[in-house]
């Protein structure tokens, strides 16, 4: 992965050097309008591509999920394929094959470590055609977002399918860990809610909760719309005001995102697990995509993490899986470190990590070991956003997040502009090291 990371860093700076800019970026143009029933639409055009990429982000997924009824977005989102205004689920099957339509509206959850995508501050709706079926796949996708009817006939199916994800989820260290470092972190935050709810609230929602959900949590006004297309823009957004520009609102009070505090002491949390292995969830709130900290804050943590690897990993022989990064929601950030290790190695493995966050603070990173660092950010970035679909969808979460939906075209220059100065300070200012929650799980 690194080995093509660095292979398309080589080919764009080549391109660079040789044309001046980015073929592509020159061509590109931007769009964005919110329509009169207030949906928020982004649009990016180029011709590099003939595929026809949707984006819709759903604002404050767990925030707006009533007391008692968590996982009832996820519920919702499974439902919107089963039925609509228009279609029963065989007739909307036929009609998405038949334009040449992909659509994802949940993560996997047999893929593991894959739920990058999935987050409590915001549900999705992810659709991939080309451009030819552009216009009919809107209409189904206005179908499916805005006219969904959850039959009640579909509605077990549903309910079993959450349950089974829920029971696999019970064995899993990983899953454990992460829902119990959210709680500990965010004790009165909706972000410390699991998006597949448990067995009880799964097993209270109702058709009627369904449907009242739906219309506060797709509402046009709580929703950004972002389109990856060779399409003009004028002639894009022409299509989309016809097809989603008569969705309605509620009028919903919706509430503004919350600052949280990061933790000021030492907390620490454990649930049992009869398993060989223990999971490590390990770290505190830090400033979000919006920060000027933001930069050096992530170099600092993707250095870190590749040396958690190397050190920890690779000549310890300590880990499963170790690493560590950065969630995002608006107006902060979440640093974890987290690793599975065997839970005899457990003492060992938790002062690996610790050590590693000291050696950043006080020994800081070299010139060469930022260059590396950057340009292996930069080259995930592109391997990113060569599919349309994932353009969509960072353009959307840049929006949300407050630093506008063209925020990767100046990143590679906000890393490169970072001092090896302030990478180091980032990690003393951030880094848990005196203040963290630490959430372990399996046998201790």
């Amino acid at each position: 992965m690194k080995k093509l990371a660095y292979f398309i860093v080589f080919i764009i700076a080549v391109t660079i050097v040789f044309y001046g800019a980015d073929p592509v970026l020159s061509r590109t143009i931007y769009f964005k309008e919110v329509l009169d029933n207030r949906l928020t639409v982004l649009i990016k055009s180029n011709p590099d591509s003939k595929v026809f990429a949707v984006n819709i982000l759903a604002k404050g997924r767990s925030a707006l999920e009533p007391e008692g009824k968590t996982g009832i977005s996820e519920f919702v989102n499974r439902m919107m394929l089963k039925g609509t205004k228009d279609y029963d689920a065989e007739e909307l099957s036929r009609a998405l094959d038949y334009n040449g339509v992909q659509l994802t509206l949940h993560d996997n959850p047999y893929i593991p470590y894959d739920d990058r995508y999935t987050s409590q501050a915001f549900a999705f709706v992810k659709l991939e055609t080309i451009d030819e079926f552009a216009e009919p796949a809107l209409g189904l996708l206005a179908q499916i977002v805005g006219y969904p009817t959850f039959p009640e006939d579909r509605i077990e199916e549903v309910r079993g399918e959450i349950q089974g994800v829920l029971g696999m989820n019970m064995g899993s260290t990983y899953k454990n860990a992460a829902s119990l470092f959210r709680k500990e972190l965010f004790p009165e935050s909706p972000y410390s809610k699991d998006v597949m709810g448990n067995m009880r609230t799964i097993s209270s929602i109702t058709q009627s909760d369904l449907v009242t959900h739906h219309a506060i949590l797709y509402s046009p006004e709580n929703i950004i719309m972002a389109v990856a297309t060779n399409i003009p823009p004028e002639i894009c957004i022409q299509m989309i005001e016809t097809e989603l520009g008569g969705l309605t609102n509620v009028g919903y009070d919706y509430p503004a995102p919350q600052y949280v505090e990061p933790i000021s002491d030492r907390a620490r949390t454990h649930k049992y697990m009869d398993k060989d292995q223990v999971y490590i969830y390990y770290g505190n709130i830090v400033p979000g995509m919006d920060n000027p900290s933001y930069p050096a804050l992530k170099i600092a943590t993707s250095a870190l993490s590749t040396r958690l690897k190397l050190k920890l990993r690779e000549e310890q022989g300590l880990a499963y899986s170790v690493g560590s990064g950065i969630s995002l929601y608006p107006e902060l950030g979440v640093f974890v470190a987290s690793m599975g290790t065997g839970y005899r190695n457990f003492n060992q493995a938790f002062s690996g990590i610790r050590n590693e966050i000291r050696k950043l603070q006080s020994d800081g990173i070299t010139e060469q070991e930022r260059t590396n660092t950057t340009n292996s950010l930069w080259g995930s970035m592109l391997s990113r956003n060569l599919a349309r679909i994932n353009q969509a969808y960072y353009m959307a979460l840049h929006e949300y997040l407050g630093v506008g939906f063209q925020y990767w075209d100046s990143y590679i220059e906000k890393l490169r502009a970072v001092t090896t100065q302030e990478v180091q300070a980032a990690a003393v200012k951030y880094f848990p090291y005196d203040s963290y929650v630490l959430a372990t799980v399996g046998k201790k």
